[in-house]
């Protein structure tokens, strides 16, 4: 697998709605109750937010990506990933 990682979740849930729209998700298409993101995002032990590639990448995300990205699983950093309002 390899990651994205991000300071924020916004900026992790914009970069999948950029790629939900790059690979013509059902949400993007004018489906309201289709899917809308690529690629599973979560908070990593780091405290920043992993955001797992799925469809095409730019040249320079691609020398920012990592292989791999520890999911935060403690009782203080387990937090259930929504996208922003």
């Amino acid at each position: 697998m390899a990651y994205l990682l991000y300071n924020t979740k916004e900026e992790a849930f914009n970069r999948a709605d950029q790629a939900g729209n790059d690979l013509n998700m059902a949400y993007h298409q004018g489906d309201l109750l289709g899917t809308r993101y690529a690629g599973l995002i979560f908070k990593t032990t780091t405290g920043k937010y992993a955001w797992e590639i799925e469809g095409p990448i730019s040249s320079a995300e691609n020398l920012s990506k990592v292989e791999s990205a520890t999911e935060d699983t403690s009782e203080s950093g387990y937090e259930y990933i929504t996208p922003p309002n």
